[in-house]
C-alpha cells in the first residue's frame, strides 16, 4: 500500500531504528500522566467526580460481590443492569482484587497503559510516514492534554484508547505489508495482524461500544479501497477482521440475551444516548436553547428511567420521536454538529485549563483534519480506509448526543498520526527550502572569497507547489486560531 511519503522499506526500517524513540515517547508519556495525577489539585485542573465514574466503581464492587450484570438473587434484569459495558468494570475489579481496592493503583495502571497508547500512536505514524513522523506523533500523543487528563478519571477512555489504538496499529501493519512481493497470502503475517486487529477492536467495543456502527463501514473500506492487493485477498482479510471482532463480542451478547431475552449490542448505552439526545423536555433546551412548555428536565431524571424499562424501549421511543417531527430532528442534528466540530473552547474554568483546551481544539484538531486531507492525496492509503469509519462515527454522535470526550477518543487521537504526516511532508519541505535559501545567501556572500562556484543545493524531498500551498494555509490557520 502506498501510504506515506517514504518507500515501503522506509517505515519498517524506521520502526526498527526507532526503538529509542519509542522509549522516549513512553517515558515522556508516563511522566506527564503521573505528574498530572500528583499535581492536578494544586494546579487547578481537577474537577468534581463524574457520575459515570462513580457508577463504574460501584459496578466493579458488584463484580467482586458477584451481583453485577444479572448475576445474584437480587439483581433485576432491566436496562440499568446492562447500561455499562462490561470490560472496564471487570478491569477495575481485577485491580481492586490485587491491590485491596486501591484507587491510586488504578490511576497508576491507567497511566502506564496511557503511555503505551502513545507508543501505539507513534508506531502507526512511523509505519506510515517514517521515523521522523514516529517521534512527532509520539510526542504529540504523550503531551496531548485531554489524553493526559483522562488518565486521572475512573472512566472507560484510558482502557478503550489502549485497545483501540492497538487495533489500528495492527491494521496499519497488515495493510502496509501488502507492498512486499507476496500479496496477502492466506495465513501469512498480514492475515494474522488483521485478525488481531479485529479481536482488539471487539475488545475495545466491550469497553465502549461507540465504534459498533462503524464496524460494517470499516469492513467495506477494507474490501473496496484498492491498495495493491487483489479483491479476493482484500475480502478475505476484511472477513478475518470482522469475524474476529464479532467472535470477541458474541459471548457477552449471547449472555445478555439468555438473561433478558433481548438482543443488546454489548450495552444499551447507544439507544439511551439516542433517546436523551432527541428527548422533548431536555434536548430542545440544551441544543436549541429553547424552553419547552413542560419545563426543562434534568438529565438525572432520564437516568432514573433506566430502572423502569427493558432494553429496546429507549430505541423505540427515540425513533418514534424522530418520525413524528423530522424537522425538529434536523435542527437538533445541526446544533449538535456545531458542538461536535467546534474549534474554539468556551472561556470557563481555570486559565490553565482554557489554554490547554485552546491548544487541543484550535490547533491540534484543525491540524489533524488538514493532515488527514493531505494523506488522502495518495489513493489506496490508510487514510482512505479510515476516513469512512471516522465520518460514520461523527454522524452517529451528531444524530444522538455529542460529547467532546467521545470525539477525543474516536477521532482526535487518531488525527495525531496524520499531523505527523503533515509535519514530515509539506511542512518539512518548506523548512528545507528555507534552509536552502539561507545557505545559498551565505554561500553567495563568501563565494568569491572562498573560490566557490556557487553550486546548486537541493533537498532530498523538495516540496511541490501544492504542498507549499497547503502548508501556507496551515500556518495562516494556526495563526488565526
Amino acid at each position: 500500500m502506498k501510504a506515506g511519503s517514504v518507500p515501503s522499506r522506509g517505515p519498517a526500517r524506521g520502526l526498527l531504528n526507532g526503538r529509542y524513540a519509542f522509549l522516549v515517547v513512553f517515558g515522556l508519556a508516563l511522566a506527564t500522566r503521573l505528574l498530572f495525577i500528583v499535581l492536578r489539585d494544586s494546579v487547578g485542573l481537577s474537577e468534581p467526580a463524574n457520575p459515570d465514574s462513580i457508577g463504574f466503581q460501584e459496578q466493579a464492587r458488584s463484580v467482586l460481590a458477584g451481583t453485577a450484570y444479572g448475576s445474584g438473587p437480587h439483581s433485576g434484569l432491566v436496562a440499568e443492569t446492562f447500561f455499562a459495558p462490561p470490560l472496564y468494570p471487570y478491569f477495575l475489579a481485577g485491580i481492586y482484587a490485587l491491590s485491596g481496592s486501591s484507587a491510586q493503583m488504578v490511576l497508576v495502571v491507567q497511566a502506564v497503559i496511557g503511555a503505551v497508547t502513545a507508543v501505539f500512536i507513534a508506531g502507526m505514524a512511523g509505519r506510515l510516514f517514517g521515523p521522523k513522523a514516529l517521534l512527532a506523533a509520539g510526542l504529540l500523543a504523550a503531551t496531548q492534554p485531554y489524553l493526559i487528563m483522562q488518565t486521572a478519571e475512573f472512566m472507560t477512555e484510558p482502557l478503550f484508547m489502549f485497545l483501540y489504538s492497538a487495533s489500528l496499529l495492527l491494521c496499519v501493519v497488515a495493510l502496509t505489508r501488502t507492498d512486499d512481493g507476496a500479496l496477502c497470502r492466506r495465513w501469512d503475517n498480514a492475515d494474522l495482524a488483521m485478525t488481531g486487529s479485529g479481536a482488539l477492536l471487539g475488545a475495545a467495543m466491550l469497553c465502549r461500544p461507540s465504534p459498533l456502527p462503524g464496524l460494517p463501514v470499516l469492513f467495506l473500506s477494507l474490501v473496496l479501497v484498492k491498495r495493491g492487493c487483489p479483491f479476493r485477498a482484500r475480502l478475505f482479510q476484511a472477513a478475518l477482521f470482522a469475524v474476529a471482532a464479532i467472535l470477541v463480542m458474541s459471548p457477552w451478547v449471547l449472555r445478555t440475551y439468555s438473561l433478558c431475552h433481548a438482543w443488546v449490542p454489548v450495552a444499551c448505552t447507544a439507544e439511551f444516548t439516542l433517546y436523551i439526545g432527541n428527548a422533548p423536555g431536555w434536548a430542545d433546551a440544551v441544543f436549541l436553547r429553547e424552553e419547552v412548555a413542560q419545563g426543562t428536565r434534568s438529565m438525572d431524571d432520564y437516568f432514573a428511567m433506566l430502572g423502569e424499562h427493558t432494553p429496546g424501549w429507549f430505541a423505540r421511543r427515540a425513533l418514534a420521536a424522530i418520525g413524528r417531527d423530522p424537522h425538529r430532528f434536523l435542527r437538533l442534528s445541526l446544533a449538535r454538529a456545531k458542538l461536535w466540530f467546534k474549534v474554539l473552547p468556551e472561556r470557563r474554568g481555570p486559565p490553565v485549563r482554557w489554554a490547554l483546551a485552546l491548544w487541543h481544539y484550535s490547533v491540534l484538531f484543525p491540524l489533524g483534519v488538514l493532515g488527514l486531507a493531505y494523506s488522502l492525496r495518495r489513493r489506496g492509503s490508510f487514510a482512505w480506509v479510515l476516513l469512512p469509519f471516522l465520518l460514520t462515527m461523527c454522524l452517529v454522535h451528531i444524530c444522538a448526543l455529542p460529547n467532546m470526550r467521545y470525539r477525543v477518543v474516536l477521532v482526535d487521537a487518531v488525527l495525531l498520526v496524520f499531523i505527523s504526516g503533515l509535519l514530515v511532508g509539506p511542512a518539512e519541505g518548506v523548512a528545507c527550502r528555507l534552509r536552502q535559501v539561507c545557505r545559498r545567501s551565505v554561500l553567495s556572500t563568501y563565494r568569491h572569497r572562498r573560490g566557490c562556484g556557487g553550486e546548486a543545493l537541493c533537498c532530498e524531498h523538495g516540496p511541490s507547489s501544492r504542498a507549499t500551498g497547503v502548508t501556507l494555509f496551515l500556518l495562516v490557520l494556526t495563526a488565526v486560531s
